[in-house]
C-alpha cells in the first residue's frame, strides 16, 4: 500500500510542476520589463549607487559597479524612471512598455560642479542694542575638500569666528559674525556691508545691517555682601543695563565712610570680564571688625557711573567648610578602615584642627569618637582608624575648628562593621565516566566575603541538594577570587550524581547551582535496548548508520540505528528521553529519524522507515536524503 501510495504522490507532483511551468510561461508573455544603465554624461562610465525609482509603482533599485537596473512583471503602460545621487543633477525618462520584452530606459547624470557657497545672503542686525551676534552657514557644495575664506571691510564688524578654513566636501561651517554697536553710525542709520565668502571654484556675498542707536550710560544697582569673615568679604552687583555701546569696564569701590567714589575710596576693585548681568568680586586683606561701605560702578564710551545705593558690612570670624567623600578599606576582621575629607573653605581665621568623629548614632560629635589629622588648612584629609567596633553599623562626619567654633560635614558617611557572606559557583563538571565513577569538578568564586572565605571545595551526592555533611571535598585555597577544581574518582558509579560548590566564613557557608552528572543515555527495558540522550548528527542513511556503529557514548562500542519498532517506543517515550528534533527548517526535515529497517528498493536505491517526531506517523525516505540520527544498543541480558 504503501509503495501505492508513493507512485501517485510522484505522478501528482511530475503533473503539478507541468502546470506551474505553463502557467509561468502565460505569466511572462503577459508583462514586460524596464531595463537601463546610468552614465556620468561627462565620461560616459558607469555610475554606481544610483537611486532608481518607478512610477506608478512602488518600486526602487540601487545600481551597482555596471550602472545596471531593470523592473521586471510589469504591466504595459506608459512608466517614469527616476534617478537621483549625491552631487549629482537628478535624472528622469518617461517609457511605454509592452508585453512580453524588455524596453531601455538607458540616463546620463551630470556631476554638479565644485563649490562653497553661503546658506543666506542677508544678516540684519536691526536696530536692538542687545543683538551683537548672528550666524550663518559655509555650504561646501561639492565632492572634495575646499578651501575658503571671508573678506571684508568693516570697522563696525568686530570679529568673524571663524574667517578661512577648509571644509569637507558635503559638511557646513558655522560663522558667527560680531559687531561693535559703539561703531556704527548715528542713531537710526542704516549701516551696510558686504562679506565676500571665496574659495577656489567660486562663492557668494552675503550682506550685513545695523542700525546706529542712543548712546547711554550703563545702570548698576549693588547687592548684599556675602562670605563676610575676619578678613575677606564677597561683593556682589548686578546690571540693570549695559549701556549703549555696552560696558567695557565694571567693578566696586569701597571705604569705611559713606557713598565711595574713584576718588574717595580706599580701594577700587574691577570685575574680571564676561561676567554676565551679575559680577563678584572677594575682597581681601580687610580688619577684623570694621565697617565698610560698598558701591558698584561701570563705564563705557559715554562715561563712568554708580550705583544709585550702596552697602556696608561688618567683618567678623567665619567657621570652616568640611566634607566627607568616602569611607574605604573597611576591613571587619579587625575592625579597621580609611576616612577621607576634604576642606573646602578654611574658614577666616584659618581653622586650627581638623579630623573625623564617628559613633554608632547618626550626626556624631566631638563628644564622641574623634580621630585628628596630622595637618589643618584646606585640602584633603585622610585617617586610618583601627579598633573599631565589629557587627555594627557606624556613622562619621569630618570636622573643622577655629575661633568660630566647631563645623561638620553636611552629611554622614554610613559603613557597616558586619561580616558578609562570600559567594561561590558551580561550574560544568568534565572529564564524566559515569561507569568509573570519576569526573573533574569545576567552581569560581564570585565574591571572597568578608572576612574572606577560609574554605572552599564541593559536596556530592545522590540527593538533590548536597551539603558540607554529606561528601565533601576541600580544595586549596582561601580568601582568593578565582576559579578552582578537582579530579574525584569515588563517584557513585552508574547513578545520577548531583554535585555543586561551597564556600565557608565565619559567618557560615554558602553553596553554588546544583549540577546534575547523569549518564548520557536511559534504558528502556520494554524494548531491552538504551537510547543515548541526544542527537549524534543529519546525514544520509549510509552516514548515520556508520557514525551510531563509531560511537563510543558511556565507553559502550556497539551502539546501532533502532528498528522500526524500537523507533515507534522510542517516539512514544520522547517526552521522558528528551532533546528530540521539532522543527521543519529550510534545509529539511530535521523531525524525522532514520530506523535500521529496509522498506524496499526503487531507482537504484534502498528506501528506509523514518519516523516524524512532528508529524506523528511513519515515513519512507531514500538513503540520499538527510535526516536525524538517535542511536540505541541492546541491554546486556
Amino acid at each position: 500500500m504503501k509503495q501505492i501510495f508513493y507512485s501517485v504522490f510522484v505522478l501528482f507532483a511530475c503533473f503539478a510542476c507541468s502546470k506551474d511551468s505553463g502557467m509561468e510561461e502565460e505569466m511572462k508573455s503577459s508583462v514586460g520589463e524596464i531595463v537601463g544603465t546610468i552614465g556620468d554624461k561627462s565620461t560616459g562610465e558607469a555610475v554606481a549607487v544610483v537611486s532608481v525609482s518607478l512610477s506608478p509603482g512602488e518600486e526602487a533599485f540601487i545600481t551597482g559597479s555596471d550602472g545596471n537596473f531593470n523592473f521586471q512583471n510589469l504591466e504595459p503602460g506608459e512608466y517614469i524612471v527616476s534617478a537621483s545621487k549625491e552631487f549629482y543633477s537628478d535624472g528622469e525618462v518617461k517609457v511605454k512598455v509592452s508585453a512580453g520584452k524588455p524596453t531601455r530606459a538607458d540616463m546620463l547624470i551630470e556631476r554638479l560642479p565644485a563649490m562653497v557657497t553661503a546658506d543666506r545672503n542677508l544678516l540684519d542686525f536691526g536696530s536692538d542694542a542687545g543683538l551683537n551676534v548672528l550666524s550663518f552657514g559655509i555650504v561646501n557644495r561639492s565632492y572634495e575638500d575646499l578651501e575658503w575664506k571671508i573678506e571684508y571691510d568693516c570697522k563696525w564688524i568686530k570679529e568673524l569666528r571663524p574667517a578661512r578654513g577648509t571644509l569637507k566636501y558635503g559638511k557646513t561651517e558655522s560663522v558667527s559674525v560680531l559687531i561693535d554697536r559703539s561703531l556704527l553710525d548715528s542713531e537710526n542709520i542704516y549701516n551696510r556691508t558686504v562679506l565676500v565668502v571665496k574659495s577656489s571654484n567660486g562663492g557668494s556675498e552675503v550682506e550685513v545691517r545695523a542700525v546706529g542707536v542712543e548712546r547711554v550710560l550703563p545702570v548698576v544697582n549693588t547687592l548684599g555682601v556675602t562670605k563676610i569673615a575676619a578678613m575677606t568679604a564677597c561683593l556682589n552687583a548686578e546690571f540693570v543695563d549695559y549701556g549703549v555701546p555696552e560696558y567695557t569696564e565694571c567693578g566696586f569701590v569701597y571705604h569705611t565712610e559713606p557713598m565711595p567714589t574713584h576718588e574717595k575710596a580706599l580701594g577700587v576693585l574691577p570685575a574680571p570680564s564676561d561676567n554676565g548681568w551679575r559680577y563678584s568680586c572677594e575682597l581681601k586683606g580687610l580688619t577684623v571688625g570694621e565697617t565698610y561701605y560698598v558701591r558698584a560702578y561701570a563705564k563705557n564710551s559715554v562715561g563712568l557711573v554708580y550705583s544709585s545705593n550702596e552697602v556696608s558690612f561688618t567683618t567678623k570670624p567665619t567657621l570652616p567648610e568640611v566634607t566627607i567623600t568616602a569611607v574605604t578599606d573597611i576591613d571587619v576582621a579587625s575592625g579597621s578602615a580609611v576616612f577621607h575629607g576634604r576642606i573646602l573653605e578654611a574658614g577666616d581665621p584659618v581653622c586650627s584642627e581638623c579630623g573625623f568623629v564617628c559613633a554608632a548614632s547618626s550626626n556624631p560629635t566631638v563628644d564622641d569618637v574623634k580621630v585628628t589629622a596630622s595637618v589643618a588648612g584646606s585640602g584633603a584629609i585622610r585617617i586610618a582608624v583601627s579598633g573599631l567596633p565589629l557587627d555594627k553599623t557606624l556613622y562619621v562626619r569630618a570636622y573643622a575648628l577655629n575661633e568660630a567654633g566647631v563645623a561638620y560635614s553636611s552629611r554622614s558617611e554610613t559603613f557597616s562593621t558586619n561580616g558578609v557572606l562570600p559567594e561561590v559557583e558551580t561550574d560544568e563538571a568534565t572529564n564524566v565516566n559515569i561507569l568509573a565513577g570519576t569526573a573533574t569538578l569545576h567552581g569560581h568564586v564570585v565574591s571572597t566575603g568578608n572576612p574572606g572565605y577560609s574554605e572552599r571545595g564541593f559536596v556530592y551526592g545522590t540527593m538533590k541538594e548536597p551539603t558540607i555533611y554529606d561528601n565533601k571535598i576541600i580544595a586549596n585555597g582561601a580568601g582568593v577570587k578565582s576559579p578552582f577544581s578537582i579530579y574525584v574518582t569515588d563517584l557513585p558509579k552508574g547513578e545520577d550524581i548531583y554535585v555543586r560548590a561551597y564556600a565557608t566564613n565565619r559567618l557560615g557557608t554558602v553553596y553554588g547551582k546544583v549540577i546534575a552528572i547523569t549518564p548520557e543515555w536511559m534504558e528502556l527495558p520494554v524494548i531491552g535496548v538504551a537510547v543515548q540522550k541526544k542527537d549524534i548528527g543529519y546525514t544520509d542513511w549510509y552516514s548515520a548508520d556508520l557514525m551510531c556503529k563509531q560511537s563510543v557514548v558511556g565507553g559502550y562500542i556497539d551502539w546501532r540505528l533502532p528498528t522500526k519498532e524500537e523507533l515507534v517506543t522510542i517516539y512514544t517515550e520522547r517526552n521522558v528521553i528528551g532533546g528530540f528534533q521539532t522543527i521543519v527548517d529550510a534545509e529539511g526535515y530535521r523531525e524525522l529519524y532514520w530506523s535500521s529497517t529496509l522498506m524496499g528498493h526503487k531507482d537504484n536505491k534502498d528506501w528506509y522507515c523514518c519516523v516524524s517526531f512532528v508529524g506523528d506517523g511513519l515515513y519512507v525516505s531514500s538513503v540520499d536524503a538527510d535526516r536525524s540520527i538517535r542511536c540505541v544498543r541492546t541491554l546486556d541480558k
